[in-house]
C-alpha cells in the first residue's frame, strides 16, 4: 500500500474517536497524551503507518511528534544523581524516526504491555 492510501485508512479509524478513546490508543502504546484532537488523530494516524515511537537514540529519552508534524524530537533525559532534566538534540522526520512495532488498536494484553515496559526500561 502507498503511504497516502495508509494514511486515509488510518484516518477512518482514528477520525470518529473521542479524545478519551484516542488517549487510550495513545497510552496503549505508550506514546504522550497531551494535545489537541486533531493532534492526538495525526500521532495515531503516524503510529498505525510507522509504528510507536521508541527511546531516543542519543540519550534515552521520550521522543515526540511537533504540534506540525514535520519532526520528532526528544524532550531530554531525567538525571537522578543530580536531580536534573538534561536537554538532548536530537531532531528527526517522523518518517526516519527509530520506532518500535507492533501498533495497538487495540487494548493489548498484560504480556504486549510487560514487553513493551521492558522496552522502555532497557
Amino acid at each position: 500500500k502507498t503511504v497516502p492510501s495508509q494514511q486515509l485508512e488510518a484516518y477512518e479509524i482514528y477520525k470518529g474517536m473521542k479524545n478519551d478513546d484516542l488517549k487510550d490508543v495513545l497510552r496503549w502504546n505508550k506514546q504522550v497524551l497531551k494535545g489537541s484532537k486533531d493532534f492526538m488523530v495525526l500521532k495515531c494516524i503516524d503510529g498505525h503507518i510507522h509504528g510507536r515511537l521508541s527511546r531516543c537514540e542519543l540519550c534515552g529519552g521520550t521522543l515526540k511528534m511537533t504540534e506540525d508534524g514535520t519532526k520528532v524530537v526528544c524532550g531530554g533525559s531525567f538525571d537522578e544523581d543530580t536531580q536534573q532534566r538534561l536537554p538532548c538534540s536530537f531532531e528527526s522526520t517522523p518518517e526516519k524516526a527509530p520506532r518500535w512495532k507492533p501498533w495497538h488498536e487495540i487494548e493489548p494484553s498484560e504480556e504486549e504491555m510487560e514487553e513493551m515496559d521492558k522496552l522502555i526500561e532497557q
